[in-house]
């Protein structure tokens, strides 16, 4: 999966690199904010979708599963790459090419945005940790209601099974319709017990005498069928057992043939108090519903007068028989199960021996779920309740306020950003509009010269072009004057007159020439 991740990465890299070749090869990044725009979508929100696909597939093939808010895991995988790219790309463009900022500039972006985006990752991190440590705290407030509610079944089945071995020993002898009579008022309280028997303790030399006042006394084969039991020292049969549907086939069982699961006759008989099994496959039922055993040894109070079927001194003679309850939780623990809301699995197991015994549920995939244990001493047995994650926390629903952070952190990082590269692309643009206009001042200045060169050139050929003719005219006019006559002479004067005029023109025409060139 490692390896899968980086080639993911590595593809979004390429990619982002073909779709921004141009803009990092001519430096125009920065240029301008519409360039800075276009170059943070392409390395951002559009390869991103690369790497978030990636990451949702490996997700999937991890927890081998195709279930769950894949949504959610595309959006946050999504979200991380763009911020990741968006704070990262530019920053080691700047430090690679300083893209002609100033050295404090570029500090500025730097440290700002290491810091917006340390800030950020905080933010997230505290939100996932919040939300963990609710689910948490569910964890433990759910152990507390399963522990409560499996006391409370088991103190149910043993009190029941008390009832049972007083009424027993209250009684002179037990009949079949007594018996059922009782169970029947004991089982009106709905509880996980599936059947309740009574096996009195019958030694070797009055099995024949039981077995014609009964049944036969079987015992299970290795092929877990039905057999005659073989002889020894003593048995237990199964003398009375209610309700009779579908449990008859346990008459005549020999219930201490349940040793290698159970406990021997040495250790019933060393108790007074209740002992629980191991989970076993019931011979009245399939094997997909394992039930317990809780066994009571029942003494003699006084009550009865004999022992039936007991007559070995070697034996305490007050004991007479075993009372037990047969208890299938499994639909105790599917209700469990559907009060246990917030998708989360059981799987409780019998640990007390080096082999352990499924009780309920299967082994469950624990890699990247919350896991909590609960271990319960039930009647000399340790049971094992494992609370586990049906998805990881990445695929699992999200509340508003989930959805809320991610989205906000992550527009509210992209904004932030933004913000950082667009003083530095404004300021980049402000530089370029300042250059322009002063190529703009001294191309203008130059062509101003150049006219002004243009003018004083014209000015002074123009200047020079006059001064021939004009001296031209005084010189005739004086020749003029001396030889014309009298009525000739206001002709003279009116071309002496224009011949003035036309010298003030050339002065000023100087002057003009002499102001042209101090500009």
């Amino acid at each position: 999966m490692v390896i899968i991740t980086v080639l993911a990465i590595m593809l979004q890299s390429y990619w982002a690199k073909q779709l921004t070749l141009a803009e990092v090869y001519q430096q125009n990044w920065l240029q301008s904010r519409l360039a800075l725009l276009t170059f943070l979508f392409k390395i951002g929100p559009l390869t991103a979708i690369v790497c978030a696909s990636a990451i949702l597939v490996i997700t999937m093939l991890d927890n081998k599963m195709l279930a769950g808010n894949l949504f959610y895991t595309f959006i946050s995988s999504w979200s991380a790459s763009v911020l990741f790219a968006i704070f990262f790309t530019p920053l080691l463009l700047l430090i690679k090419k300083p893209q002609q900022l100033t050295p404090s500039k570029r500090f500025f972006i730097i440290f700002a945005s290491c810091l917006a985006f340390i800030a950020i990752g905080l933010l997230f991190k505290i939100s996932q940790t919040v939300q963990l440590h609710e689910r948490q705290n569910m964890f433990m407030q759910m152990k507390g209601d399963i522990k409560q509610a499996i006391e409370q079944e088991v103190a149910l089945a043993v009190s029941k099974l008390n009832s049972l071995s007083a009424f027993i020993k209250a009684s002179q002898e037990v009949s079949s319709s007594e018996f059922n009579l009782f169970a029947e008022q004991v089982f009106k309280e709905d509880s996980a017990i599936r059947a309740l028997e009574w096996a009195p303790i019958v030694e070797q030399t009055q099995r024949a005498n039981y077995e014609r006042q009964a049944t036969s006394i079987m015992e299970q084969s290795n092929s877990e069928k039905m057999k005659i039991a073989q002889e020894r020292e003593v048995y237990a049969p199964v003398h009375y057992v209610y309700p009779s549907l579908g449990n008859s086939i346990i008459l005549g069982f020999d219930v201490l043939t349940n040793s290698t699961d159970v406990l021997t006759m040495t250790d019933i008989m060393a108790r007074d108090n209740v002992v629980a099994s191991a989970p076993i496959n019931l011979i009245q039922d399939d094997h997909s519903n394992p039930g317990v055993l809780f066994y009571l040894p029942v003494h003699d109070v006084g009550k009865h007068t004999e022992t039936p079927f007991l007559n070995n001194s070697h034996y305490k003679r007050s004991l007479l028989g075993v009372a037990v309850a047969v208890v299938q939780f499994e639909g105790f623990f599917n209700q469990m199960s559907e009060l246990a809301k917030y998708d989360i699995d059981l799987f409780i197991e019998d640990v007390s021996s080096t082999e352990s015994y499924i009780l309920f549920g299967m082994q469950l995939n624990n890699s990247n779920r919350h896991v909590e244990q609960l271990d319960l001493v039930i009647y000399s047995r340790h049971w094992r309740i494992n609370l586990v994650d049906q998805q990881p926390w990445q695929m699992q629903q999200k509340g508003w306020q989930t959805w809320g952070m991610l989205f906000g952190a992550t527009f509210g990082g992209i904004l932030f950003q933004l913000l950082i590269l667009m003083m530095a692309a404004y300021s980049s643009e402000l530089s370029a509009q300042v250059m322009r206009k002063t190529q703009e001042l001294i191309i203008s200045k130059d062509q101003s010269e150049q006219e002004s060169i243009a003018k004083t050139n014209f000015l002074n050929t123009l200047n020079k072009e006059l001064q021939t003719p004009l001296q031209a005219i005084s010189l005739f006019i004086e020749q003029l004057k001396k030889t014309q006559q009298q009525q000739q002479q206001v002709t003279i004067n009116n071309i002496d007159l224009a011949q003035k005029n036309m010298s003030q023109l050339l002065d000023m025409v100087l002057i003009c020439r002499k102001l042209n060139q101090a500009n």
